[in-house]
């Protein structure tokens, strides 16, 4: 479970890239690139999380949030630079973290009580 969940978040991170670097078009900045970090954030957080766990239960809750919220993105990204280009479209590049980052910690939080609760 593990081992697939890190492939899709990784195979996430690197569209997150791609397609951010493809929106920049001929203007790549370091500003840019920046951004497209703080993308992955949220997705390295929940990484790491995932590395730490040894509880079933918990491994599980957070795989599946990860896996759920690297397809969402992908999806949500490639809607706005591909299926519904605006001038609106490169805000999710700045909504799509906020988004993301309080589902993560939500289920950390659930994944920590599951752990403490088997651990006990």
């Amino acid at each position: 479970m593990k081992q697939a969940t890190y492939i899709i978040t990784w195979a996430a991170i690197t569209a997150v890239f791609g397609l951010g670097i493809y929106a920049m078009g001929k203007k790549i900045s370091i500003q840019g690139i920046g951004v497209l970090f703080v993308i992955v954030i949220p997705y390295l957080a929940g990484m790491w999380l995932l590395s730490r766990l040894q509880v079933r239960s918990s491994v599980r809750v957070i795989a599946w949030t990860l896996i759920l919220l690297s397809l969402t993105g992908i999806y949500l990204i490639s809607d706005a630079v591909f299926i519904h280009p605006t001038a609106q479209s490169s805000m999710i590049f700045m909504v799509l973290p906020v988004f993301i980052f309080p589902v993560v910690m939500l289920a950390g939080v659930i994944a920590f009580v599951l752990q403490r609760k088997t651990v006990k």
